[in-house]
């Protein structure tokens, strides 16, 4: 992929709109140039574009998503590339590119090249459309040690430091005055194949209680989204595992693993 085409070239539904101004490169950074973005402001306005996107999204009723997403108009004297303001709706034209130029789906994409390569030990879940099209923009979830795994690999290795969840990784940083800490620092001690012992940041002996709610709860959510795969998806938001799917070209079955280790 070439991140200096337009995203049109990737995400075709989008072609013949604003959409055809903004590179792959800035819609990676999030700087689209459009008049999209994911304020306060605009999420409580429901004639804004994000409010009609995430409408459309979640209930599956009224404008479709796609429709939405073709309305997005241009910002006046903001041409793209020049200012990050953050919009689901990006990552959800990247996850459109994604399918489109893979031939498979969104997370049998993201277990081949990553999800699979870096010592998980538990699926990792991705929300799916009414249509069955992947939310590319959120939703997201596996356990908590995975994560710390995934993470591990964004942030260095030599030192500690937060992670920054405006970080470009494309070329320029367009938020470098404006960054904030995703909270604790990843650890590098921690290796990617560690299942049990001291967390990034934490001794499991001491840990906070607040740490060992959020570890609970977040295995009550894993379960009872493991039972909506096994046949018993909620109506309007069900879920896509990577690592059930057998094989990234089976689309038929949806049903593949991670490699065995």
């Amino acid at each position: 992929m070439d991140f200096e085409r337009p995203i049109t070239d990737y995400a075709t539904q989008l072609q013949g709109t604003a959409w055809d101004t903004v590179s792959f490169r800035n819609a990676m950074n999030m700087a689209a140039g459009l008049d999209i973005e994911e304020s306060f402001a605009n999420l409580s306005n429901p004639d804004s574009f994000i409010a009609q996107f995430f409408s459309a999204i979640m209930t599956g009723t009224g404008t479709d998503w796609i429709d939405v997403m073709r309305a997005a108009e241009p910002l006046v004297d903001e041409a793209p590339g020049t200012h990050m303001r953050y919009s689901t709706s990006i990552t959800q034209a990247l996850a459109l590119a994604i399918e489109n130029v893979a031939g498979i789906t969104y997370a049998a994409t993201f277990v081949k090249h990553i999800w699979s390569k870096i010592g998980v030990n538990d699926p990792f879940f991705i929300p799916l459309l009414s249509e069955g099209t992947a939310l590319g923009g959120g939703g997201n979830f596996t356990a908590i040690e995975d994560f710390l795994r995934y993470a591990h690999r964004l942030g260095p290795t030599d030192d500690a430091r937060p992670l920054d969840r405006r970080h470009s990784v494309l070329g320029r940083d367009l938020a470098a005055d404006n960054r904030s800490s995703l909270g604790r620092p990843v650890a590098s001690s921690y290796q990617p194949r560690q299942r049990t012992g001291k967390r990034p940041g934490a001794d499991r002996r001491a840990a906070p209680k607040t740490l060992k709610i959020r570890h609970h709860r977040l295995k009550n959510a894993s379960g009872a989204v493991r039972s909506s795969i096994a046949g018993k998806p909620s109506e309007n938001f069900p879920t896509q595992s990577p690592n059930d799917i057998r094989s990234a070209q089976d689309q038929d079955t949806n049903t593949a693993r991670c490699p065995a280790r």
